[in-house]
């Protein structure tokens, strides 16, 4: 299914006025992937009213399921902006306007995700924890500042992201894709997200997102110890630390690490309950606000010190969002000077926290949007004016400010695979392992990125760190030929005159790879310097003649193993191979864990005798396996896995022949290939006991 294929329309909307409710984002019949639509449109009757009063009313019904009670919306110049409950399958949805009673009639198709990664959620306590969070006076007690509540408040948080997600996807032109939440149907986690559901006395069970509750081996006094706050920073003179300076992120991946429910890769978003404002020391005490990954694990953290802004259930959204209490800082904390009232608070609590989501769904800071503190208009997503506001915010992203995706947020979110419809299959790797994107330059002075597995989805340029621009490809859909592979760019032609402002002299250029599939983000820095840095000359060593212009591949390897030793070696090898150089007759690795030497034997082109081995790294560590080349054979490719040295390898020849795989299996997948019509003629690399980082050299093929 692609997005195109969410929408069926049957009906149009059955109206029963001239002043219904008009839905403008919307088609009837349409298919949607989450628990929660945020539903725009006008009432074309009250376009001139200006004083408070109108409202709409979202009423919903369901063959299957126990109907959701009924909530309604505030409706500000004729505009309104609602949230609107879905179970699984058909849902009927009446938006009635008041006090007129017109009404307008829609169907709203659900469909679930079930195989997308889900977003799991996780409240973070200590070993001692009190089980409670900072509220103003009087707001203490069950349901105010308790587990309970706490529980209640992310549920409806996570709710407002998801449905945050699918609307922005959709103004993308993406569909209403967004992630799942972890859920569960268990009398033992009731659903909260409406009061009115849970006062009703009918106990009604629903399907509702799982919070689990995690305690940490660690006190809630080792939480709240200021070495442990980001916000904490250390004097510069004469200070010992008291404790292990562990960050609130490393506090949650202990827990997470440790418990057997986290054991599998997955997504998971963790709210710190023990976090405290401590008015004396002007610190979020065990507080963070970090999002990203730490081995097989993608998280993001957040304190709770915003929590008691948040809405409990979906009946409150408004109430949050339009509470301009100032916030007390003898209880209270008003994070970074931006949360002085509470609906600012909760612009930041919710905001933020789904910034450090957008981290651990691999998003950078970009120059808008909610990646770029654009938090602060959060509210704007989810009503139609805000305190003080001077007239009606209508669903735009100019009206809206930063409460938005930038554009390559929403490319990477496009890719993710938490974000797929059902039956997309963008992903063309085959079960096999996503390669990391290499970058190469060619003759002709462009630079060539290359992803053959996963695809190129996007090509992003940051100058120190900062968006500059950015180009897209097409879509597997769009294109009907799969991913593009690989792209030559001529930064001088195609880059520069996009970048603005900037001194190649002193600015640092970076290329970030979107890659197709999975949630490979490669960076390719250093890119302000000159074309020239990975062109070399090698000299004739067999015969005369000129010397041949050659290119360095990018280096694999971080090349900082202790006693490192710099080498290089030339060599030609298999049809193309230029005549000046040795030719390469066998190649013997040594290897055990890691890659250890190499031993390469040689020959004279010219008369076929034997030349003396040419001998890098360790010549005797682990255990050998060897290459015999045969006549007019060549390196197709070496696929490589390295991190901070190089832990294994495998060649792969031109007559289809490959080694078994050499050395060991971690960091990450490497592809060393020629560009087409370029052939090997050597690798560049150090090493002391093993090797720690190498670089291919290739020419283009002679013409023999």
């Amino acid at each position: 299914m692609s997005f195109r294929d969410t929408i069926h329309p049957r009906e149009p909307f059955m109206s029963n006025s001239q002043d219904s409710p008009r839905p403008t984002d919307i088609l009837n019949g349409e298919i949607v992937f989450q628990r929660l639509l945020i539903l725009h449109g006008a009432i074309p009757a009250l376009s001139g009213h200006k004083g408070d009063g109108p409202r709409l009313v979202v009423h919903h019904k369901h063959a299957s399921a126990s109907p959701y009670p009924d909530l309604n919306f505030p409706v500000k110049e004729g505009v309104f902006k609602a949230l609107v409950h879905l179970e699984i399958g058909e849902n009927e949805i009446t938006l009635e306007a008041l006090p007129s009673k017109a009404t307008t009639c829609l169907t709203v198709v659900r469909h679930d995700t079930p195989k997308n990664p889900p977003l799991r959620l996780v409240i973070v306590q200590g070993c001692d924890s009190p089980g409670t969070f900072d509220v103003a006076p009087g707001k203490e007690g069950p349901w105010g500042n308790d587990v309970h509540s706490a529980i209640a408040r992310y549920r409806a948080t996570a709710y407002l992201w998801q449905a945050f997600q699918a609307e922005q996807m959709y103004r993308h032109g993406y569909g209403r894709r967004t992630f799942p939440l972890e859920e569960t149907v268990d009398p033992q986690h009731p659903d909260t997200l409406s009061v009115q559901d849970m006062s009703s006395g009918t106990h009604t069970t629903r399907r509702t997102a799982k919070v689990h509750l995690l305690r940490s081996r660690r006190t809630t006094a080792e939480i709240r110890h200021r070495e442990h706050a980001q916000q904490w920073k250390k004097p510069e003179h004469g200070y010992t630390m008291e404790t292990d300076g562990v960050s609130q992120f490393g506090i949650a991946h202990e827990i997470l690490k440790e418990h057997p429910d986290f054991k599998d890769p997955c997504h998971v978003m963790c709210l710190t309950l023990d976090s405290h404002w401590n008015p004396a020391t002007q610190l979020i005490e065990g507080h963070a606000a970090l999002g990203g990954g730490a081995g097989h694990l993608r998280f993001g953290v957040f304190g709770s010190h915003c929590t008691h802004s948040w809405p409990r259930w979906l009946e409150e959204v408004e109430t949050v969002f339009m509470d301009a209490t100032p916030v007390d800082t003898r209880y209270l904390a008003n994070d970074v000077g931006e949360a002085g009232e509470m609906w600012k608070a909760a612009n930041i609590g919710m905001g933020a926290f789904l910034h450090e989501a957008g981290h651990m769904l691999t998003l950078m800071h970009t120059s808008a949007g909610i990646m770029s503190r654009g938090f602060n208009n959060y509210n704007r997503t989810f009503l139609p004016m805000e305190p003080r506001g001077k007239g009606v915010i209508p669903p735009t992203t100019k009206a809206e400010a930063g409460a938005h995706w930038h554009r390559t947020d929403a490319i990477r979110l496009r890719v993710h695979p938490s974000m797929a419809l059902p039956g997309e299959k963008f992903d063309e790797r085959d079960g096999e392992e996503a390669e990391e994107a290499t970058l190469l330059p060619i003759p002709d002075g462009r630079l060539l990125f290359r992803c053959p597995k996963s695809g190129i989805a996007s090509l992003e340029y940051w100058v120190n760190d900062r968006y500059r621009h950015h180009v897209e490809f097409p879509l597997p859909v769009a294109s009907r030929t799969g991913w593009v592979k690989e792209v030559a760019v001529s930064l001088e032609q195609e880059v520069f005159p996009h970048l603005g402002s900037w001194n190649p002299g002193k600015d640092k250029l970076e290329a970030v790879l979107v890659a197709g599939a999975g949630e490979a983000i490669n960076r390719f820095s250093g890119l302000e310097k000159p074309f020239s840095r990975f062109q070399v000359q090698i000299p004739p060593s067999c015969g005369g003649g000129p010397p041949i212009h050659a290119f360095l591949s990018d280096q694999l390897g971080q090349g900082k193993v202790k006693g490192t030793k710099p080498w290089e070696i030339h060599f030609g090898v298999g049809e193309g191979a230029p005549q000046s150089i040795p030719r390469l007759r066998k190649l013997v690795i040594r290897n055990g864990r890691f890659i250890d030497g190499l031993i390469f034997e040689l020959e004279d082109p010219r008369t076929g005798q034997g030349m003396p081995p040419v001998i890098v790294g360790n010549p005797n560590g682990g255990h050998a396996d060897e290459l015999t080349f045969a006549p007019g054979e060549g390196i197709a490719s070496l696929r490589v896995r390295c991190g901070w040295w190089i832990d294994g390898f495998q060649v792969v020849t031109t007559h289809g022949r490959s080694t078994p795989w050499m050395g060991g299996t971690g960091g990450g997948l490497r592809i060393l290939e020629p560009p087409r019509g370029c052939v090997w003629c050597g690798i560049k690399g150090s090493g002391a006991g093993w090797l720690d980082a190498i670089q291919m050299i290739y020419c283009q093929a002679a013409s023999n």
